[in-house]
């Protein structure tokens, strides 16, 4: 639990409120003034968000909390975002607000994205927003539809969920072995009265088994004549909701 700075050098962060900017001072362990990053100097920041809460401007200010250019000629810097939130458009500025180059060699980025909000471009232009450099970013995130599920999907589904019903009932552990897969990991919320929290119980397929051969051998954990009715409520791929 002692102080520590970050790898940027930053121990402490305050904000203040200023019209509709909020002002970001950073500190290091002595209590020294530091700059927004290592490569990147912006001493005081002011932040300005969108309707929606997300950061749409931050300003290096001077004493006066006024935008002034740093050692580079970047007063600001200025963010969009896609109808689905994903940061796409990144510009920096100087005091006049005008477009200006940063120290990578470029004024606007662009994100491209596929259908799925995953990243697969990257785009650079200079301040007459012409393309100067561009890169594929890779990804082995993909999205597959899962094929429609048949009627022996639904035939398999029922068996299995009574077999682990009638296994219980009629204590066969033969049969909640056939209808447990090996890497059944079954997971129930408990309450310890001690601690008086809830905690998850993971149950293994030889648990299951071994209450096939005990748990309702009174003959008192279901109701007299049970139903043993299976609804399917959802089926996709290999996972099926079933009451």
């Amino acid at each position: 639990d002692n102080p520590m700075a970050s790898n940027w050098n930053i121990a402490q962060y305050h904000w203040s409120k200023k019209g509709k900017l909020i002002i970001e001072k950073r500190y290091d362990l002595n209590g020294e003034s530091v700059t927004l990053s290592p490569y990147f100097n912006f001493g005081v920041s002011g932040i300005l968000l969108n309707k929606q809460g997300q950061p749409k401007a931050h300003y290096n200010l001077d004493e006066k909390l006024r935008p002034i250019n740093n050692d580079v000629g970047i007063a600001s810097y200025q963010d969009v975002y896609d109808k689905n939130g994903n940061h796409s458009i990144y510009t920096y500025h100087d005091a006049n607000d005008e477009l200006t180059m940063n120290q990578w060699g470029f004024a606007i980025g662009e994100k491209v994205y596929d259908d799925i909000g995953n990243l697969r471009a990257m785009k650079r232009f200079n301040t007459k927003k012409e393309e100067v450099r561009s890169n594929t970013v890779y990804t082995n995130t993909t999205l597959s539809l899962a094929a429609k599920a048949t009627k022996s999907d639904s035939i398999q589904i029922r068996e299995k969920s009574l077999g682990y019903l009638l296994a219980l009932q009629n204590l066969k552990p033969n049969l909640m072995n056939e209808a447990m897969n090996d890497s059944l990991n079954k997971v129930t919320i408990g309450y310890d009265r001690n601690t008086r929290k809830e905690f998850a119980r993971a149950t293994t397929k030889k648990q299951m088994i071994d209450n096939a051969t005990h748990w309702n051998k009174a003959n008192n954990k279901f109701s007299p004549n049970p139903n043993n009715q299976v609804i399917i409520l959802d089926i996709y791929n290999r996972i099926a909701s079933v009451n």
